[in-house]
């Protein structure tokens, strides 16, 4: 059966060219983030900046990020297109793409199991998400068709908010 729609992006581990390293200069914690934790240490979430419902399921991943690990970018900038430079322009915009601190790139469903295990009490829920990779990347793909549909469940207001988050944590990363 042919699938219509842009063509999903290959979701297993790919080392990204380009580095992904934050870095920080100007001060005696140059290898340190806003965190505190070692630039090494932190990974780089790419979503997409125009959807709604894709910012707020971010910012709730943001608040669970205690320890200010995750660094959003949106697929719309230019250092996104450097990152993930071996995609084309409809893969990258398929999904969203995790690169881990080694920059190791993940996407779509397979972004998942890692994402949780570098968040606080994670990794049960990373582990089940792991044993199941087809039904875990089947249920991304579902959530990923009907998100126009989905956030029409989630208050304008509650979008505004995840939306300022979610901005304000790039931000972050930025000036630090």
């Amino acid at each position: 059966m042919t699938r219509s729609g842009p063509p999903e992006p290959r979701s297993e581990a790919i080392p990204s060219r380009a580095p992904v390293g934050i870095h920080v200069t100007g001060d005696a914690h140059a290898s340190e983030g806003p965190s505190g934790l070692p630039s090494e240490c932190r990974w780089v979430v790419l979503y997409d900046a125009d959807c709604g419902f894709c910012k707020w399921l971010l910012s709730a991943l943001l608040r669970w990020d205690r320890a200010a690990r995750l660094h959003p970018i949106a697929l719309q900038r230019l250092e996104a297109d450097d990152l993930l430079g071996e995609l084309t322009p409809p893969e990258r915009m398929a999904s969203w793409h995790l690169i881990s601190p080694t920059g190791e790139r993940r996407s779509g469903g397979a972004a998942l199991p890692p994402l949780l295990r570098a968040l606080p009490a994670g990794r049960l829920a990373a582990a089940g998400f792991a044993r199941f990779p087809k039904l875990t990347d089947r249920g991304y793909r579902w959530i990923a068709e009907h998100r126009s549909q989905l956030s029409k469940l989630v208050p304008a207001s509650a979008k505004q908010r995840a939306s300022q988050h979610v901005y304000q944590r790039e931000q972050d990363r930025e000036t630090h």
